[in-house]
């Protein structure tokens, strides 16, 4: 199946992109989500308060506000006679009564539901409120964004890539149903507990970018639909973005759990995008403070980020057996050098019989 999609950077970006890189004047600068964020703190009430205690559905009790992002206000919510906890997320209200975007979501959001895979949040239900406002009800997951667990100088090897497998399992089993994310970040990767597995990934967002398509977002919105810090070369141009788009994300996202650092960071989303485009990433090696990391999981990671798309790892799935063979390896040299550490270098055979000096027993008086 078709995987191409168009880009989830609105126009004003990518026209501002195409200026930059022709050298010409860029038009007015786009607002960002911190702007947006200053706005609502400016206004004193939170976006969409109303929402709270009201039932939706005849199923929902939005009971808490949990978030605010570009692209809506997540709830905390009770699914009525089961007790079900779920998340309540509320599309921005700049995409309602936009005929072709409604549509558009109930189209994305039915191929959405029909992921089943552990790593991936589950989708519930969506649907248009009564004011007109579009929601999705999601798995509620009790735990931690990645951001949160991001450390300067780099978090432990076997621990990134414990995480970062989950996420390109996750994104596999997407792929082939022909849906891309194209707005991989830490926030949207949730860490919960399961069993002993304190690092448990589940991927948020799945389908959303899609939804919210360029063509049909009208820009006096000012979102910035894709994060600029993890977006790919071909994204934050314009052009059409599949599945190796994903696996750019996850090259960011591994650097920069590895490193404590994104490659590329600017205040100015603009500039962020042109380097993305135009800038090599700086050697892994070079800017990681902690344990070293293998030449192989480095190696993997600066071709995940490659600028352009067919030399980057075909798949996700490919990208994880990578970074699982390197990883493999380096388990096993460390297992033959314990196992020489533990053993004489030389084993001297013993002495032959035939030439043994045998002495006589000594003599009681």
């Amino acid at each position: 199946m078709a995987m191409t999609r168009a880009s989830a950077v609105p126009p004003m970006v990518t026209e501002a992109v195409r200026a930059a890189v022709a050298g010409v004047p860029p038009p007015p600068a786009i607002f960002t989500d911190a702007q947006q964020a200053q706005r609502a703190r400016s206004r004193g009430t939170p976006p969409l308060a109303e929402y709270l205690g009201q039932t939706i559905y005849s199923q929902f009790v939005i009971e808490e506000l949990r978030g605010v992002g570009s692209t809506g206000t997540v709830f905390r919510a009770t699914q009525l006679g089961i007790g079900r906890p779920a998340a309540i997320k509320v599309l921005h209200p700049d995409l309602k009564g936009q005929p072709e975007i409604v549509e558009r979501f109930r189209r994305e959001a039915k191929i959405a539901s029909r992921l089943s895979h552990p790593n991936i949040v589950h989708l519930y239900l969506t649907g248009l409120l009564p004011d007109g406002n579009l929601f999705l009800a999601m798995e509620y997951v009790v735990g931690m964004p990645l951001s949160q667990v991001m450390i300067p100088g780099g978090m432990p090897v076997e621990r990134a890539l414990h995480i970062i497998e989950q996420v390109l399992s996750a994104l596999w089993e997407a792929h082939r149903a022909g849906i891309v994310h194209r707005d991989l970040k830490p926030e949207n990767v949730m860490l919960t507990r399961l069993g002993d597995d304190p690092d448990f990934v589940k991927v948020m967002d799945f389908g959303i970018a899609r939804i919210l398509d360029h063509k049909t977002v009208a820009t006096r919105s000012g979102l910035v639909f894709g994060s600029p810090r993890y977006i790919s070369p071909e994204a934050a141009a314009g052009d059409p973005a599949d599945g190796r788009s994903d696996i750019y994300s996850c090259g960011v996202l591994l650097y920069e759990m590895l490193s404590g650092q994104p490659p590329f960071d600017s205040e100015k989303p603009l500039d962020l995008l042109m380097k993305h485009i135009r800038e090599e990433a700086p050697r892994l090696s070079g800017v990681r403070t902690a344990e070293a990391v293998p030449p192989g999981i480095e190696a993997a990671v600066h071709q995940a980020l490659e600028k352009k798309a067919d030399r980057r790892f075909r798949t996700a799935d490919v990208f994880a057996q990578a970074l699982r063979g390197v990883l493999e390896r380096e388990k096993d040299g460390r297992r033959l050098a314990q196992s020489a550490g533990r053993w004489p270098q030389k084993v001297e055979p013993p002495a032959s019989p035939s030439k043994a000096v045998l002495k006589p027993p000594a003599m009681t008086p």
